[in-house]
């Protein structure tokens, strides 16, 4: 077959189009668009050239087509001879469409099983370094289900980039000193809060303890006053509350590291406000009256001169603010790791922030700044409600994961599953359950948390995904058969087959798309049509019941590469992929 199968199917067609083009019009183009139809019934790939570009034809054109249907047709006739399309129709009113031979979309499986865990990687970011940065979780308070967020969509962006050439480098960075830690602090001092055995414990009286401290903070003038001091001598590392905040933030950290495991993430660097801190202040104050300028006792950037906000540097009181922390943690990032590109993942209310502050570095260190990406996500609710740290209404990671886990196991209960089979699997269920809920919507989207929809064994969920997954592994042990012969794609005739075939082809464009835009939730749309359509086929059509040998095998390789694409999308979104179920 002449096509290079290791390229994608697109990019072949985008060439030999453009032969045609050129043979049709005399004009050679560099770039030409290609989409996938709505309807699979319109081909695998479809062109709208000829609509999009007919007005704009010169008279010498216009001689040669005077419709784009006919222009469509003109295409199609001076397209190249392939062995890799079934069939090229123009149809009205100026659509080209292209349609995979099964031959050639059967060689697509044995590209998945060749490739295996690499199927669908590409080389995007050869030879460059990326930085990723999420969970952001500040000390001494629990992090909540908007921290999940981040960690989930962090994570799968992180692993995109790896999947896509980058050197990856993943960082966190934690809030230990300000305002923030002075509240909880206070408040823990106030309340004479005893330390407890369990770490758990220990966190859950921060969260109270800031809660409280924060209340106090804002209808208490006497209490502010106390907590400003405090929130110097913190700074300060004064030694009538240095031993309190090293510990209270040694059970943060030690907390956060168990969290990690369960979430399956591991960070090459955790940063911290109190290390960018001094060199933050020190930034700011060597650029007095060059970016910024002294403004009521303050030292500000003026981001009105640019269209944007002025924003806070360092304190009246003297301490450095988050801004002037962020414009170091540029700097340490870079000594760690000397990145091409940096990613940031916070929730979109602060967009109009990370505006301000890389506005400011682009005045101080322009190279870097120009390195910098924010991935603003959207707010995350349970029953509607927005959370916030601050008033002590929140729902922590852990709680949300537990809840997770009760409506998992009571829903395996209700499917007969043994207590054995359910201690095996529930944990992984849970994760799969909650990240995939998080991750199937477009980041920059406001959602709602629905944890019945989130463990539901049917539907666009992680547990039917993983459930899939499983299946098909089923099908495989019980087919006794160590090797999947070459398979050529003839013997796939049925409908139901070649849906399913089809979208294999789809996985590395899908891919390149999700990294590209920083949207692991195409890999969710993606992963639910493959296993809709994988269930679909293995329901109405015999796999180990096969009418003869050749057809087993071809239907057997089917469902090898499906579970393969599925383990792979599945990795990606930071999810395992459970071989029983």
């Amino acid at each position: 077959m002449r096509v290079n199968i290791k390229k994608m199917a697109k990019k072949e067609i985008q060439k030999d189009l453009k032969k045609a083009i050129k043979k049709t019009l005399g004009v050679e183009l560099k770039e030409i668009h290609l989409e996938h139809p709505e309807n699979s019934e319109h081909g695998d790939y479809s062109s709208n050239f000829a609509m999009t570009n007919f007005k704009k034809q010169s008279a010498s054109w216009r001689k040669k087509a005077k419709s784009p249907f006919e222009l469509a047709k003109k295409i199609v006739s001076n397209f190249p001879k392939t062995n890799y399309l079934k069939k090229i129709e123009p149809v009205s009113p100026g659509f080209v469409n292209f349609y995979l031979s099964n031959k050639f979309l059967g060689l697509q499986i044995n590209q998945v099983l060749k490739e295996k865990n690499n199927f669908g990687a590409k080389n995007l970011g050869k030879n460059k370094k990326a930085i990723v940065e999420f969970g952001q979780p500040n000390t001494h308070k629990l992090p909540h289900v908007g921290h999940f967020r981040s960690y989930a969509i962090g994570e799968s962006i992180a692993r995109l980039f790896e999947f896509t050439g980058y050197n990856v480098f993943r960082a966190n960075y934690q809030g230990d000193v300000g305002l923030q830690v002075a509240k909880c602090l206070w408040a823990y001092l106030k309340k004479k809060i005893k330390q407890k055995k369990d770490l758990k414990e220990n966190i859950k009286d921060l969260q109270k303890a800031y809660a409280f401290g924060s209340k106090m903070y804002s209808e208490n003038e006497t209490a502010k006053k106390e907590i400003d001091i405090l929130n110097i001598k913190i700074y300060n590392q004064d030694k009538n509350i240095f031993n309190l905040w090293e510990k209270t933030r040694k059970w943060s950290l030690d907390y956060y590291a168990l969290m990690n495991k369960r979430l399956n993430t591991k960070y090459h660097r955790q940063y911290f406000e109190s290390e960018a801190a001094k060199e933050g202040k020190k930034i700011v104050l060597e650029n007095l009256n060059k970016v910024f300028k002294k403004s009521k006792g303050a030292i500000v950037f003026p981001g009105e001169k640019y269209g944007l906000h002025t924003r806070v540097f360092i304190t009246s009181n003297g301490n450095p603010a988050y801004e002037a922390k962020d414009l170091a943690l540029m700097l340490l990032k870079k000594k760690d790791f000397d990145y091409d590109i940096s990613l940031v993942s916070t929730a979109s209310e602060q967009s109009e922030y990370f505006k301000v502050v890389y506005k400011a570095a682009e005045f101080i260190y322009p190279k870097l700044a120009k390195k910098f990406i924010h991935i603003p996500f959207g707010m995350i609710s349970l029953t509607g409600a927005k959370l916030s740290s601050r008033k002590g209404s929140i729902v922590s990671i852990d709680e949300l994961l537990e809840k997770t886990k009760e409506s998992l196991v009571l829903l395996m209960k209700q499917k007969k599953y043994s207590q054995k089979q359910i201690n095996e699997i529930v944990d992984v269920l849970t994760i799969g359950a909650a990240k995939y809920s998080i991750l199937k919507n477009k980041p920059i989207k406001d959602m709602i948390f629905n944890i019945k929809e989130s463990v539901a064994l049917q539907g666009n969920s992680g547990p039917y995904l993983q459930y899939t997954h499983a299946r098909a592994q089923s099908i495989l042990r019980k087919s006794k058969i160590k090797k999947i012969k070459k398979i050529n794609g003839t013997s796939l005739n049925n409908e139901k087959e070649t849906m399913l075939l089809r979208m294999f082809i789809k996985f590395p464009e899908i891919i390149e798309n999700a990294a590209k835009n920083y949207s692991p939730n195409l890999i969710c749309n993606f992963l639910f049509e493959l296993a809709q359509n994988f269930n679909n086929f293995y329901e109405s059509l015999p796999v180990l019941k096969a009418r003869d040998k050749e057809l087993k095998n071809t239907r057997l390789g089917l469902v090898k590469a499906t579970a393969q694409i599925i383990k792979n999308g599945l990795y990606l979104l930071g999810i395992q992929a459970p071989e029983k179920m």
